[in-house]
């Protein structure tokens, strides 16, 4: 991914969906000059909408980036950024009916 001088503040300069469902039922990974963010959008699977983890994090302008989102089975959302051996975990979310957990 490469961020854009263009990109809004306010906003992601980048998102990758999962879990679609419909234009209003989605969940995401978002990411930003300045943090990366998971979560979903609309009520679904017993889970509230709205941001579930968010990663304070400085991205560079103008440079690409490798970002990696491991979405498994139990319900747990990985994101990592980097390749080889400069891969760094960025932030992990498990999305379970009913109940958060974050870490």
């Amino acid at each position: 991914m490469k961020l854009t001088a263009a990109a809004s503040s306010a906003g992601p300069n980048g998102m990758l969906l999962f879990a679609y469902q419909d234009p209003t039922h989605y969940r995401w990974v978002k990411i930003s000059r300045s943090d990366v963010r998971i979560g979903q959008t609309g009520d679904f699977g017993g889970v509230a909408r709205g941001t579930k983890e968010m990663v304070l994090r400085s991205h560079p302008i103008g440079r690409f980036i490798l970002l990696t989102v491991k979405i498994y089975p139990d319900g747990w959302v990985r994101v990592f950024e980097g390749s080889g051996t400069g891969t760094r975990a960025v932030g992990a979310y498990r999305f379970l009916s009913g109940e958060c957990r974050a870490s």
